[in-house]
């Protein structure tokens, strides 16, 4: 009798605790009771469970079916040495251009290419668990990043550029993939292309300035404002038209958004970048409830030689949902969180631009269906490879 109660008291606790919110509950009450403090030191990364970010399969019942379904998707393997995997785990995140790059081998769909690799991001959810984000360099040019599903919100930031695309807006194709590193199943991985001449060429564009922050911390968690100066930003793609100044427009397009008087933004905002393509921009944004371009960081725009002014590009915009607690989440996006956007809103008429992209796009029940169905069809194609892990990204 008593082995069958001891055995529903721990399958209880166990149900509890990954099913109905109990590592939650841990964390958020670990400072307010000391007896938590000793469990949650154990398991606690910053308040996150980015350590629970495995290759383990997961031991949870309700998930065991799911480790017999067959992989559909298609499968990266990537080969690098022992010894050269050792030096890429030397990087210590805080640097910028001096992140360790080693050589590799990538076979995929029957194809063997020479590749150099790295790690990806600029924070330790990319890099701090087994499973990790990577670049990876080819020698055509192309560049690939292996992103941690959990980091662009799973499903989140694929919807986000299926909108971006009906929006008009030049962004990055992506697609999900099998990792294996040295034949170690490292599960389910959001890849999309570099930021780089090669991606500008394939998309039709320009070689021009493709500019983005610089992305470097200044130390642990901290980086530097964009609208701190020119030396804050880097050149993802170096103009080849040699008239232009390295800085000159970039500047200009700091001083308008720093000018601390009135007027007309969108007039002074319109001397240097596309209007159409930053009110739909905006337009992506809010509608993925997206925070995720503030002050420091997910910025890149694209100078136009034709124009000679900057179309801003959309990445990374991940929609923020809610917590239980709304009042440090809320679901409402806040117009301020960059400069730039509370320059926009700021504008009357930016703003009423803005709002007619916004109410033609969600009155109209085919768009809304479309999207739907889009994020359906992801789930049913990713989820059954996602569950069996012990965190899918």
């Amino acid at each position: 009798m008593m082995i069958v109660l001891g055995v529903i008291i721990a399958g209880g606790t166990w149900v509890w605790f990954i099913e109905f919110g109990g590592w939650d509950f841990l964390l958020e009450n670990s400072r307010r009771y000391p007896q938590l403090r000793r469990i949650s030191s154990l398991l606690d990364y910053p308040d996150k469970h980015y350590q629970w970010k495995s290759s383990m399969k997961i031991f949870d019942p309700l998930y065991f079916g799911y480790w017999y379904r067959s992989n559909n998707l298609k499968i990266y393997d990537l080969y690098i040495s022992d010894g050269d995997l050792g030096k890429i785990n030397l990087y210590s995140g805080l640097g910028c251009d001096n992140r360790i790059k080693v050589p590799g081998e990538l076979i995929s769909e029957g194809e063997n290419r020479a590749v150099k690799a790295s790690y990806h991001g600029y924070t330790f959810n990319h890099w701090s668990d087994k499973k990790k984000s990577w670049v990876i360099e080819l020698d055509s040019g192309e560049e690939l990043n292996l992103i941690v599903p959990g980091d662009r919100s799973y499903f989140t930031e694929s919807l986000s550029s299926y909108r971006a695309k009906k929006f008009g807006l030049l962004f990055h194709e992506n697609d999900w993939i099998w990792l294996k590193i040295n034949n170690e199943d490292m599960g389910v991985y959001y890849v999309t292309g570099g930021w780089n001449n090669y991606w500008l060429e394939k998309s039709g564009k320009r070689v021009n300035q493709l500019v983005g922050e610089l992305g470097c911390q200044i130390k642990e968690g901290i980086f530097p404002e964009v609208w701190g100066g020119v030396g804050n930003w880097k050149y993802y793609a170096d103009g080849t038209d040699k008239k232009f100044s390295n800085s000159y427009y970039l500047q200009k397009f700091l001083d308008v958004v720093n000018n601390p008087n009135g007027g007309d933004f969108s007039q002074a905002i319109g001397e240097i970048m596309d209007v159409d393509t930053l009110i739909r921009w905006k337009s992506v944004s809010i509608l993925m409830n997206s925070f995720h371009t503030d002050n420091v960081h997910n910025w890149r725009m694209w100078l136009n030689p034709g124009t000679l002014k900057f179309e801003i590009l959309p990445i990374d915009r991940r929609m923020t949902l809610p917590t239980r607690n709304l009042t440090k989440s809320p679901f409402i996006i806040d117009g301020s969180i960059d400069r730039l956007s509370s320059k926009i809103h700021s504008s009357a008429k930016l703003s009423f631009a803005i709002d007619q992209i916004l109410w033609e796009y969600v009155r109209d029940d085919n768009q809304l269906e479309d999207d739907l169905k889009y994020w359906d069809n992801l789930s049913s194609r990713l989820s059954s490879h996602m569950f069996p892990w012990c965190a899918p990204g």
